[in-house]
């Protein structure tokens, strides 16, 4: 099972920022009391690293097992698109083991739309009477589905489909259409430095700037905003319409 390769910059921030907050709050109530300064801030780490720890472990086990839902769901999509587009032959080659396993009548209808009443309504009038199938496809529309409840025909949706072909190791080593194309540097650079994201980078700024009327150190909010602020002026005379 693959892992999450690319750096969460999400879940180190989160920990970063539990940790600086636990550590700043530890350290003053430690000073308010009179406690040595080195013993203050020794202690001070020693609880924000605590913290932290648990704060990345539950993050981590978290968003991993987002990451993993969100996986399936993308190739589950692209196994349906997959299916749409293959022709019939290698959809019944691709269920082979499924279709053995199970020993009865079925018919791979998989559409790039919800399948609809009629396309159901033609493959119940060639199954002989007395006879019933199993209908594979990625879904159905609310007629299709009453359709194929009133005549007691089993269905087997795309996530059902793709359960089956996942436990049995027999998705497609290569997917129709499954690479993505990714933006290059120069375009998510252009996207980030539109005009419009000026506000952005405006309303950040000003609340740094804010924050540090409150913040025992403000000299790093005072830095952060001023940044901003001046990236967001930068933006918007310069960036991109």
């Amino acid at each position: 099972m693959q892992t999450m390769k690319k750096i969460d910059l999400p879940l180190w921030s989160d920990t970063l920022f539990f940790f600086g907050c636990s550590f700043l709050v530890t350290l003053c109530i430690l000073r308010y009391y009179r406690i040595g300064l080195w013993l203050a801030a020794v202690l001070s780490l020693m609880l924000a690293l605590g913290l932290a720890v648990g704060v990345f472990a539950v993050n981590y086990w978290r968003r991993r097992k987002k990451y993993l839902l969100r996986r399936d769901r993308e190739e589950k999509e692209k196994l349906m698109l997959h299916l749409a587009l293959s022709a019939p032959a290698a959809n019944e080659k691709l269920f082979a083991p499924v279709l053995e396993e199970r020993r009865e009548e079925a018919y791979l209808l998989f559409t790039m739309q919800p399948l609809s009443a009629d396309a159901v309504a033609e493959k119940i009038k060639l199954c002989p009477e007395g006879k019933t199938f199993r209908l594979y496809c990625n879904a159905l529309t609310p007629e299709a589905a009453r359709l194929c409840e009133s005549f007691s025909v089993p269905v087997t949706d795309g996530d059902e489909a793709y359960a089956l072909l996942k436990e049995r190791g027999a998705l497609p080593e290569k997917y129709i259409c499954g690479e993505k194309k990714r933006r290059g540097v120069r375009e998510r650079l252009k996207i980030g430095l539109r005009k419009k994201n000026s506000r952005s980078f405006f309303v950040g700024g000003a609340a740094l700037l804010v924050l540090s009327l409150f913040s025992f150190f403000p000299l790093y909010y005072i830095i952060g905003g001023c940044v901003l602020i001046f990236t967001s002026v930068l933006v918007r005379i310069f960036g991109y319409a």
